[in-house]
């Protein structure tokens, strides 16, 4: 094996250990997997939800991205949508060695070490939600265009294509629009003539957006989904700024930030590129939300390749044993980086052999669900919004809220928000309402309300304690 072979290898093999030794992380995942297997086993695509005992919205879901998603669970269970995830990483390690392969040719320390700092910002992307599957869309979508020199009709036909696959995948299609968009922004910088067919393909893009279940609504909810939940203050919505549990990810983000000012700054900005407009478009999209600080991340890798050599000055490599030394150390300390990523999880256990309760993340609610299986009361639950969408999945009892904020009305979500802060005094007259015989929490992040249900030992019993995760169940 040569030295170009094995930083081929290592470009491969650390992301792969890394991501497949993360656990399964169900707040968001299992709720869609729910809603693929009702459509399945019904036959019919549903626009009201019933998992919740609320009324709700009209619901809005990726159609292929459930039905995927049903399809996987039925013969490999969740573990198995889990994995489909993981190996997403690999199709999404070749786009990325393709786009560099055609920047730079052959591996050297140095843009090994580089790249791989650039592909750290990566690992705050790969988690189990319905944005997994339109990632290799962007990443795709953005180099096929990047490559296009005049746009005509195969490029208009191709790219409604991919458009009306991620419309069905995902909430996040309208990037490819904005793609398409920045590619008539840098053509005129560039000094380019925008041609019809250019201007045909944006205008086609938007057109075939409504090829899905909700139609042309589909613009609406967009806009919608993000008011709402910047509105509600939901952690992910938020500018990006401040600590608490993203203060990794918001460092990333700014540091990014920085290189790509200091990187830009050495060009005019008549000579800037399709991949600097659409990086630093990404990054001002980033500020607005924390969320969007994932497809900056995703440029940044490419963003650096092709600005190279505005970064180091190639020297003349000496084979020596202290180089070979520098590399085993090197190797050490990018292991040793990965295992300290934003997920902060443990490395090199052996996945396969794990148990379940390894498998899946600390927060999801296993022997919780399954007593509420096996419980013949009947009665609601009141849950912590990030437990809501395994509780659907796992276990047949109504819920009271799930990750799917949109759905549920204001007065519901305000409900939520005072009941589970510990601050309504009369909580109990309120469960009688709601006919709640069961309250799932997390005793660390819920902490008034665990106390307040732990001192009302009248009305209340703890049942079930799961690493934080607390069951409590009304008393007869």
């Amino acid at each position: 094996m040569n030295k170009n072979q094995f930083y081929t290898f290592l470009f491969f093999i650390l992301p792969l250990i890394y991501f497949f030794s993360l656990p399964i992380e169900t707040g968001d995942l299992a709720i869609w997997v729910a809603e693929g297997k009702k459509i399945l086993n019904s036959g019919t695509i549903h626009n009201r939800d019933s998992f919740s005992f609320l009324v709700t919205t009209d619901l809005f879901y990726p159609l292929f991205t459930v039905y995927i998603y049903a399809f996987i669970e039925k013969y490999f269970s969740l573990i198995g949508v889990s994995i489909f995830h993981k190996l997403i990483l690999i199709l999404f390690l070749f786009q990325f060695y393709f786009v560099f392969q055609q920047e730079n040719k052959g591996w050297n320390f140095k843009k090994f070490t580089l790249f791989f700092i650039a592909m750290w910002g990566v690992s705050f992307v790969f988690i189990d939600r319905p944005a997994m599957l339109a990632l290799p869309l962007f990443l795709f979508s953005f180099g096929y265009i990047n490559r296009i020199q005049s746009f005509g009709l195969k490029e208009l036909l191709f790219l409604n294509i991919i458009n009306i696959i991620w419309v069905n995948i995902h909430g996040s299609w309208l990037i490819l629009i904005c793609l398409v968009a920045i590619k008539l922004g840098s053509d005129y910088l560039l000094a380019r003539k925008n041609n019809l067919w250019q201007w045909s393909t944006l205008i086609s893009l938007i057109i075939t957006s409504g090829l899905n279940v909700n139609g042309f609504k589909v613009f609406e909810l967009a806009i919608f989904t993000a008011q709402l939940s910047k509105l509600r203050r939901i952690d992910e919505w938020n500018i990006t700024f401040g600590c608490g549990k993203y203060f990794s990810q918001i460092l990333f983000f700014y540091f990014i930030f920085l290189i790509g000012i200091w990187i830009q700054a050495k060009k005019s900005i008549k000579n800037i590129t399709y991949t600097s407009l659409t990086f630093f478009f990404f990054l001002i999209f980033g500020v607005f939300a924390i969320r969007n600080t994932i497809w900056s991340f995703i440029i940044f890798p490419i963003f650096i390749v092709s600005n190279y050599e505005n970064l180091l000055i190639e020297k003349k490599e000496v084979e020596s044993k202290k180089s070979k030394l520098n590399l085993l150390i090197s190797f050490f300390i990018l292991l040793s980086l990965y295992v300290f990523l934003p997920q902060n999880k443990t490395l090199f256990k052996n996945w396969l052999h794990k148990s379940k309760a390894e498998v899946y993340s600390a927060n999801t609610p296993l022997q919780i669900s399954k007593y509420l299986s096996e419980n013949k009361k009947v009665g609601n639950i009141f849950n912590q919004w990030e437990l809501g969408s395994y509780l659907a999945f796992a276990q047949n009892k109504k819920i009271f809220i799930d990750t799917r904020n949109i759905i549920f009305s204001e007065s519901d979500f305000e409900l939520y928000k005072k009941i589970a802060s510990g601050l309504s005094t009369n909580f109990n007259e309120e469960f009688d309402k709601l006919n709640v015989k069961f309250v799932v929490i997390n005793k660390s992040e819920l902490k008034n309300l665990f106390d307040q249900l732990s001192k009302d030992a009248k009305n209340w019993d703890l049942k079930i304690t799961e690493n934080n995760l607390v069951l409590f169940e009304k008393r007869a």
